[in-house]
């Protein structure tokens, strides 16, 4: 809807890539489109914590590195 106010084509059952930025608030409300997100102000914590942590605590687990471990190195 907000997308559609700012003058942007946006279409029902339209993909939209959103980025998560830093801040307060509930994840949706802190989630903006892609092409206006101010790369200084992402949320790489969030993106470390809930994107690269995971997979690569479940590779390591394979060699019996601990995801507590993994969290200590980060």
């Amino acid at each position: 809807k907000s997308m559609r106010e700012g003058g942007r084509d946006v279409k029902p059952g339209d993909l939209v890539g959103f980025i998560i930025m830093k801040g307060k608030g509930r994840l949706y409300e802190k989630a903006v489109p892609y092409f206006e997100a101010d790369p200084s102000r992402i949320d790489v914590d969030y993106y470390v914590e809930k994107q690269v942590i995971p997979p690569v605590a479940r590779l390591l687990s394979a060699i019996g590195i601990s995801e507590r471990t993994l969290r200590n190195w980060c």
